[in-house]
């Protein structure tokens, strides 16, 4: 294996999306690329993120996680951020406020 590499390396997700599927590439001396999603193992460097054995990583809260994905002796960090939907609060002047 020349490489390993891992989609995507970053993202931010904005809220109600809170999922993001990665997906694992090996690329091999004779040219050859294959698929690793399946057998790739992924780490979160907090528990803001939960990934099951296929890539898929679903954050729990808003913030800022790395995910560390490895195979044999190779490792490839992906930044994730999850940022909430900012709610609009207007405050309307009372009846009469108004010129």
């Amino acid at each position: 294996m020349t490489s390993l590499e891992a989609s995507p390396r970053e993202r931010i997700l904005f809220a109600p999306t809170n999922e993001v599927q990665l997906q694992v590439r090996a690329k091999f001396s004779d040219g050859a690329e294959r698929d690793l999603s399946k057998l790739a193992v992924y780490e979160s460097a907090n528990p803001l993120a939960a990934i099951n054995h296929d890539g898929l990583v679903t954050m729990s809260r808003a913030g800022e996680t790395t995910i560390l994905v490895r195979y044999l002796d190779r490792q490839v960090p992906v930044s994730l951020a999850l940022v909430p939907t900012a709610q609009l609060q207007v405050d309307w002047p009372a009846r009469g406020e108004l010129h």
